[in-house]
């Protein structure tokens, strides 16, 4: 579980709380709109009504504890800079930011940014599946209720073969490709006799529903 900050309920944001929510985080959420706050209580720990270019704002909600903070106001350039800048100044640990162009893209990792993600790229539920689970590395999304999802391999698998493992009978997934960690490059040549080390990803395509099963085991 993460404690997550979202700055911005646009029609991204928005889309960000629930599946975030569900996934066991505690989220907190801040917009200048009372009724977009309102649209997600529902979901939210907590919640602030402020201006997310405030300093004394930014101050007041504590970002140092939380550890993500989000910054989904990207439609205004400047607005979102200045969330970042006072982010990093308030000691936030992890920044994510929305961008519009590869222009503001850049300038938001200039300014401290971790990591910057597009809307159009990045669909709300995809992005909160990778930001809500620790192990969960990266999802695409391919129909309703079907996704590709790049995960860290279960501790119960190491020192286990694929045969063993039997995931297409266990979860009703296909083994697409493995890495040796993270930042490796993929093996799509999988056989039935090798064995999961500790540290492996495993990129697995099947139905959300039951892959969601085995990710919130870990």
């Amino acid at each position: 579980m993460k404690n997550i900050l979202i700055l911005g309920l646009g029609r991204f944001g928005t889309a960000m709380v629930k599946p975030l929510a569900r996934l066991g985080n505690q989220v907190v959420v801040c917009d200048t709109d009372e009724e977009n706050i309102s649209n997600v209580m529902e979901f939210a720990a907590g919640a602030k009504i402020g201006d997310c270019t405030n300093e004394k704002f930014i101050r007041s909600l504590g970002v140092e504890d939380f550890d993500i903070v989000l910054v989904t106001i990207g439609e205004n350039l400047q607005s979102s800079l200045v969330a970042v800048t006072l982010l990093k100044d308030c000691g936030a640990k992890c920044i994510y930011a929305k961008a519009g162009s590869e222009m503001h893209e850049k300038l938001l990792l200039r300014l401290g940014a971790d990591k910057v993600f597009f809307p159009e790229r990045d669909a709300g539920e995809r992005v909160a599946n990778i930001f809500g689970r620790e192990s969960v590395f990266d999802c695409i999304e391919l129909m309703e209720n079907h996704a590709i999802y790049e995960v860290a391999v279960p501790s119960e698998w190491v020192g286990k073969s694929v045969r063993e493992v039997n995931v297409r009978a266990v979860y009703g997934a296909n083994i697409l490709g493995v890495k040796k960690n993270k930042d490796a490059s993929l093996d799509p040549s999988v056989s039935p006799d090798f064995v999961f080390s500790e540290g492996c990803v495993v990129m697995l395509m099947g139905e959300t529903s039951r892959l969601s099963k085995l990710i919130n085991r870990r």
